[in-house]
């Protein structure tokens, strides 16, 4: 996947498989079909294509400010989604 749409479809499609049930999630740990963990490069563009005249979401920060953090947030980011990708949680 290279193409900034077909990443965030698929990471949409992956969260909404995810959230649907918790039936999902269970099947992850358990050695279902794992996908693979975005990489730093999806992180960044990602980020890249967040649209920074928009409110900030529900976690107050606004976007303006992800974007302008370069790659210090990118890696923390990536982590979080790592951890959270492996665990589930």
């Amino acid at each position: 996947m290279t193409e900034d749409s077909n990443i965030m479809m698929q990471w949409q499609e992956n969260c909404e498989r995810l959230y649907s049930s918790s039936e999902g999630i269970e099947k992850m740990r358990m050695g279902g079909n794992k996908e693979t963990t975005p990489s730093v490069e999806e992180v960044k563009k990602a980020l890249k294509g967040l649209k920074t005249a928009e409110a900030a979401w529900p976690d107050k920060v606004p976007a303006k400010l992800l974007k302008l953090s370069g790659d210090t947030i990118t890696l923390v980011l990536h982590r979080i989604i790592q951890i959270t990708w492996e665990t589930g949680k």
